[in-house]
C-alpha cells in the first residue's frame, strides 16, 4: 500500500491521508491531476480547479480519503502555477540512449521537463508522425542530437512525401514553430557500434543532407547557426550540462516560446558558453 510520502504534488490541489486507500482509487486521482495541469498549462486556472474540485468532492463522499483544508488551495480565485517548461529531445533512439539519458538529466536538474519518445506510447508508422510532431508543439524548446545513423523513415505520401527521417521531421516542425533550437552533431570520430552506422545508401545522403542543413540558421541560407559537435559520451555530457543551464535562463527571462523574441541568434546565445572544440 502507498504510505504518508505519496501527496499528490503535480497541481498541488490533493493531500492524500489515508494509507489504507487502494491502488485504483490512486490511479484515478493521478489521472485527475494530470488532466488539471494540462488544462491549467493550456486553458485557464478556473477549468483547472474545477476538475480537481470535483475530483475531490466526488471522492470524499465515498470515503474521508482527503484533508478538508487543502481544499481551499483550489479557489476559484487562486493564481495558476507557472507553464510548465517542457524541452523536446530529439534523436535516434538506440544509437544515442546514453546520450538521451544524460541530457534528460540535465534538464531534470534544471527544472525542466524533457519531452520525448521514452513516455511516448509505441504507434505504428501511420501516427508517428502525428505523435511526434504534436510533442514538438508542446515544448518550450527543441534540442536535437544527430549522430552517424538516420533512423525511422515513416511512409506517408501526404505528411512525409519525402521520406525524411522521424528526426528531421521533428527539426522541420520545430523550424516551423519557430522554437529555440539547440543542436548537437555527433563527431564522425565518436567512438560507435558497427550497427550504429548508417549504410543504407538512400539513407546516407540524407544524413548527410540533413547535418548540414541542421547548421543553417535558416532553410536554404547560407549563415550557420552555433551548434555543438561532441566526440563522445563524456563529451556530450559536460556540454550538455552548460547548454540546459543557459536555455533554463533563458526561457526564465522570456518566458514561453510563444512570446519569446524570433531573432535566431537567442539559440546562438544559449550555447555560447558550452566548450565547442
Amino acid at each position: 500500500m502507498p504510505g504518508e510520502a505519496d501527496w499528490a504534488e503535480a497541481t498541488g490541489a490533493l493531500a492524500i491521508v489515508d494509507t489504507n486507500r487502494t491502488k485504483r482509487d490512486l490511479a484515478a486521482i493521478r489521472i485527475d491531476q494530470k488532466e488539471a495541469s494540462r488544462v491549467r498549462g493550456r486553458q485557464s486556472s478556473a477549468r483547472a480547479n474545477e476538475i480537481v474540485s470535483s475530483s475531490a468532492t466526488c471522492q470524499t463522499k465515498s470515503s474521508p480519503r482527503f484533508c478538508p483544508a487543502i481544499l481551499s488551495m483550489v479557489a476559484a480565485d487562486s493564481p495558476a502555477p507557472l507553464s510548465f517548461k517542457g524541452v523536446m529531445v530529439s534523436s535516434t533512439f538506440t544509437d544515442l540512449k546514453d546520450h538521451r539519458a544524460a541530457l534528460i538529466d540535465a534538464l531534470r536538474k534544471q527544472g525542466l521537463f524533457a519531452i520525448g519518445m521514452e513516455d511516448s506510447i509505441p504507434s505504428p508508422d501511420n501516427e508517428v508522425i502525428s505523435s511526434s510532431l504534436n510533442m514538438v508543439g508542446d515544448g518550450h524548446a527543441y534540442i536535437g542530437l544527430i549522430s552517424l545513423k538516420y533512423g525511422q523513415t515513416p511512409k506517408c505520401p501526404i505528411r512525409n512525401p519525402h521520406e525524411l527521417s522521424v528526426t528531421e521531421l521533428e527539426f522541420n516542425k520545430a523550424t516551423e514553430l519557430n522554437r529555440p533550437i539547440l543542436i548537437f552533431i555527433m563527431d564522425e570520430d565518436h567512438p560507435t557500434k558497427k550497427k550504429d552506422i548508417e549504410l543504407d545508401p538512400v539513407k546516407i545522403k540524407k544524413l548527410d543532407a540533413f547535418r548540414e542543413s541542421a547548421k543553417k540558421s535558416a532553410p536554404g541560407s547560407e549563415v550557420h547557426r552555433t551548434y555543438v559537435t561532441f566526440a563522445n559520451l563524456e563529451d556530450f555530457a559536460k556540454k550538455a550540462i552548460h547548454v540546459v543551464a543557459n536555455l533554463r535562463r533563458y526561457l526564465d527571462k522570456k518566458g514561453t516560446a510563444d512570446s519569446a523574441d524570433n531573432d535566431q541568434s537567442r539559440s546562438d546565445k544559449i550555447i555560447a558558453s558550452a566548450s565547442l572544440t
